[in-house]
């Protein structure tokens, strides 16, 4: 045979093995979008062994891995991929993905947070909006297994050592029957609850917190507590001292106690009134009375910060308020919904759009590297990574 004839029939079966290699490529893609998993991890896996330098087709072989709900192997999958330049972003996502769907969630979303791509700065805008709402979940977690331990060392209450300058606060009662004062007692704790926490010389239980342990241990109805049940919540949170308080209509009447835990002494109480549209002023005097009983003197910068109303509109503050009912009751999408309002009536609102852009739903927002397109939720599936074999 001919030199010319030979570099022919290599071309020729070099063409003919390309072929085959994207008829199996197109058979496994499809495999994966009827739901055939295995099917497509078997043929992608037949591919891939000639091809074990491709991190495209590595990152679909992960992305089958993961719906078939092998997590390991996904991860396992996706160490050549980490080790190339424009790889790594995609393994950084999907390795990220796969520990949170494993359950996971603290290492997903720290791998997540090393996702840098300049080549698509947008993708990198939407996964740390993603993170926030990971750490949410996170935080809602740890909370819950929190309270579980928490309500299990009851019996031990007088071995609880309390941690020094901490500060808890549940939400105050609802004297009433009105809705919307019920939304009034959650929005009112919340921004107390924000403006302590910029006293440096506090350390403040964080809302999620404590709202895990009144759910778990049910101290009374709606998660709330009484001046004499306090002490009980404040030393099963580690507080050293916790506010507790009732709201009553008419002018809006606000009495609030603030308590030793250790001691259950009661170190002051106070009321404040005003009417329901001036909550803003209710909640600074409220936080200002706190500040007097703990005998905190406030740095310049703190008073400024603490100063500054978060928003001056009922309307809006109500629908915060309501979000945060529904936050509670783990029902995000409707929580998002409510912090949306209340932005929409308020777009000054910081504080509830921080809260809004932190809250999961049911989409719970992932996204397809390469388009950079919002997929489904992440409890429901992974982007996927188009283009062929060779590219």
């Amino acid at each position: 045979m001919s030199k010319r004839m030979m570099l022919i029939s290599a071309v020729l079966f070099v063409f003919f093995l390309g072929c085959e290699t994207m008829k199996i490529r197109y058979e496994a893609d499809r495999a994966l979008d009827s739901g055939d998993y295995g099917a497509a991890i078997s043929k992608y896996n037949m591919i891939n062994a000639e091809n074990s330098n491709n991190w495209k087709l590595q990152t679909r072989l992960s992305y089958a891995y993961i719906l078939d709900g092998k997590y390991d192997k996904a991860i396992q999958v996706l160490e050549k991929p980490m080790k190339t330049m424009y790889g790594k972003p995609w393994a950084i996502y999907y390795t990220g993905f796969a520990y949170i769907k494993k359950g996971e969630r603290a290492k997903g979303i720290e791998l997540w947070k090393q996702y840098k791509n300049e080549f698509r700065p947008d993708v990198e805008k939407i996964i740390k909006a993603e993170i926030k709402r990971q750490e949410t979940l996170l935080q809602v977690e740890e909370a819950q297994n929190f309270a579980k331990k928490a309500v299990k060392s009851e019996k031990d209450l007088g071995t609880i050592k309390v941690i020094p300058n901490s500060f808890a606060v549940v939400n105050y009662k609802n004297m009433t029957d009105t809705k919307d004062l019920g939304a009034f007692q959650k929005g009112l704790s919340a921004m107390i609850i924000t403006d302590l926490s910029k006293v440096k010389s506090l350390k403040m239980v964080e809302r999620i917190k404590v709202q895990a342990l009144l759910n778990e241990i049910a101290l009374a109805k709606a998660g709330v507590v009484d001046e004499k049940t306090a002490p009980k919540a404040g030393k099963l949170l580690g507080a050293e001292k916790i506010l507790s308080g009732t709201v009553a209509e008419g002018s809006i009447s606000i009495m609030s106690s603030v308590a030793d835990v250790s001691s259950s002494k009661n170190e002051g109480t106070f009321s404040v009134k005003g009417e329901k549209e001036d909550f803003f002023k209710l909640e600074k005097n409220i936080v200002n009375n706190i500040l007097s009983i703990l005998n905190i003197k406030l740095t310049s910068e703190e008073e400024k910060e603490i100063g500054q109303y978060y928003t001056t509109k009922y309307k809006a503050f109500i629908y915060y308020g309501k979000g945060l009912e529904e936050f509670d009751k783990m029902d995000f999408d409707k929580a998002k919904e409510f912090f949306d309002m209340a932005v929409n009536e308020d777009p000054d609102f910081l504080l509830a759009k921080m809260t809004g852009d932190s809250t999961p739903d049911s989409e719970s927002l992932s996204v397809e590297p390469n388009k950079g397109k919002i997929s489904k939720a992440l409890n429901l599936g992974l982007p996927k990574e188009s283009g062929s074999c060779g590219n």
